[in-house]
């Protein structure tokens, strides 16, 4: 809370000019759930606020994530500076204002993950509530299908198409809607798959 500055004229008559004030904020959304496998990149747009009828000077931003890491970071208005920890600094943000600060992170290792974000500016802030943000996710290790059989060599494409070559030489492909290889004609020591298109 910013107090009512008093003037006094000559007269004795008294004029108060009140001092508007700042009141810097953050939000952050994730473009996905709050369930991430470990490796899988995850963006998070972070939103820092100036809701306040002041301006805001010599914004400062903090972003702390907990086995999460920090692939890149860029902030619309201003620099960051990335380590362990993301640090950004906004010159200043006029009442209504925002600064839009993008991560791109991933989870180190399955269990809980979190990202912590909070902003600071020169000015007295009269809602300290909304400066700090914590956002929780819990990561899982990704899904493995149990395919049946012995190869000696498998390939896998990027559309999922799985291929291989057993101790004879013989060659198979894993036809998943009727969850069984099928022998293809011919023989092969090694194969290799892009997609299922491109063997």
């Amino acid at each position: 809370f910013n107090p009512p500055m008093a003037s006094v004229s000559g007269s004795g008559t008294a004029s108060f000019t009140g001092i508007a004030a700042a009141d810097v904020s953050v939000s952050q959304i994730a473009n996905t759930g709050t369930i991430i496998s470990p490796g899988e990149a995850v963006v998070l747009t972070i939103l820092i606020v100036n809701g306040g009828r002041g301006n805001a000077s010599n914004v400062n931003v903090t972003d702390s994530p907990s086995n999460l890491e920090i692939l890149s970071a860029t902030i619309d208005s201003g620099t960051c500076a990335v380590g362990a920890t993301v640090t950004c600094n906004v010159a200043g943000l006029a009442n209504g204002a925002w600064a839009t600060l993008t991560l791109i992170v991933q989870a180190l290792q399955s269990g809980t993950a979190s990202n912590s974000v909070s902003v600071t500016a020169s000015e007295p802030d009269p809602n300290r509530m909304n400066n700090t943000l914590v956002q929780e996710f819990t990561g899982e290790s990704p899904e493995f299908i149990t395919i049946p059989g012995a190869l000696a060599q498998v390939s896998v494409g990027a559309d999922g198409a799985v291929w291989g070559v057993n101790d004879s030489e013989e060659i198979y492909f894993y036809d998943a809607p009727n969850a069984t290889w099928v022998q293809v004609q011919g023989s092969l020591q090694q194969v290799a798959v892009g997609s299922a298109a491109a063997i």
